[in-house]
């Protein structure tokens, strides 16, 4: 295991639990009014009249919330993506002679995931900030630590990629360059074996 692969592998599971996190909390979406708190987020919200007066309501993606299905099937996809990152990881941990290729792979499906995670969150902050055509009624709300968590996890995936693409770079240089021989080689030798072997 050279360096790269340590950090690209950290990065991967500490994307992963921020995302974990920040899908489970709630307050995506804070909507602060005079005598109430509510907390949104893609599953469910919670009304706050006090600190120890709460409820809890879970989405029905239908009907004027049937957007939410969007946002929610992304950032699904986003920690599925994770997953299959983190086998592909382990994969060519334990393999030591692995290519290229799994790696380049790992890369690719690592941005698509922070992209992925990034697209449902803009989906839903057009939504809910009242962006949108219809004003809604959390026109008036900002964001809170669980969409904070989240872009982190985001911002954090990418990064890892553009690691994971270093680490390639350095890793298989040697094994990308052209083969050479030196000036004072005689080179008949090898294109008579050449020639040779064509003949079979």
């Amino acid at each position: 295991m050279n360096i790269y692969d340590a950090v690209t592998l950290f990065l991967l599971l500490s994307a992963t639990v921020l995302h974990l996190i920040g899908l489970i909390l709630p307050g995506w979406w804070i909507v602060q009014e005079n005598d109430s708190v509510s907390y949104f987020n893609i599953w469910f919200v919670i009304y706050c009249t006090d600190e120890d007066n709460c409820s809890e309501t879970t989405f029905m993606m239908s009907g004027d919330r049937a957007w939410l299905i969007g946002p929610a099937i992304l950032e699904v996809l986003g920690l599925a993506t994770f997953v299959a990152c983190a086998l592909l990881n382990i994969y060519y941990l334990l393999k030591t002679k692995t290519g290229k290729a799994i790696r380049k792979l790992y890369a690719i499906l690592l941005a698509c995931a922070g992209f992925i995670i990034i697209f449902g969150l803009l989906i839903f902050i057009k939504k809910k900030a009242g962006l949108s055509r219809v004003e809604t009624e959390t026109s008036k709300g900002e964001p809170g630590w669980a969409m904070i968590i989240t872009i982190v996890a985001a911002v954090v995936a990418v990064l890892d990629s553009i690691l994971a693409c270093i680490g390639i770079s350095r890793n298989f240089k040697k094994e990308d360059e052209p083969l050479t021989f030196p000036d004072n080689m005689d080179l008949s030798l090898i294109v008579s074996v050449i020639g040779d072997n064509k003949k079979f």
